[in-house]
């Protein structure tokens, strides 16, 4: 079992890392989702499944760090396998946008005092 999930997910790292695209802009480039969507409630930068309040990157680290197919995750989600797919496209085409809203998020949570900063 072990050896399967291993294999399984060393080939879902091959998958992502082939459809890895540098980012050129950050949510204006121009690519239109069937399946995600900003979500003007929200004051998070990036794209959401559709519909409901699940952020694409968090549905694609789930997935990668607990080693899922996108079926699993659609199914524990309740959302089309398409959407999962949308979303790891998503992500993977703008990691270096997405992991600066996550430094920008951080940094206000520290502002606000939510968080305390690491001691260096």
């Amino acid at each position: 079992m072990a050896v399967e999930k291993t294999w399984r997910c060393a080939k879902l790292m091959s998958v992502r890392d082939k459809t890895r695209v540098p980012m050129s802009q950050p949510l204006q480039a121009a690519k239109s989702y069937q399946y995600l969507s900003q979500r003007s409630d929200s004051s998070y930068r990036e794209l959401f499944i559709t519909g409901t309040k699940i952020r694409a990157q968090s549905i694609v680290s789930e997935m990668e760090n607990e080693c899922l197919t996108p079926a699993a995750v659609a199914a524990d989600y309740h959302v089309p396998v398409e959407a999962v797919v949308e979303a790891i496209e998503y992500v993977h085409a703008n990691e270096a946008y997405l992991a600066s809203e996550r430094r920008r998020e951080r940094q206000q949570a520290i502002e606000q005092g939510d968080l305390k900063p690491d001691s260096e």
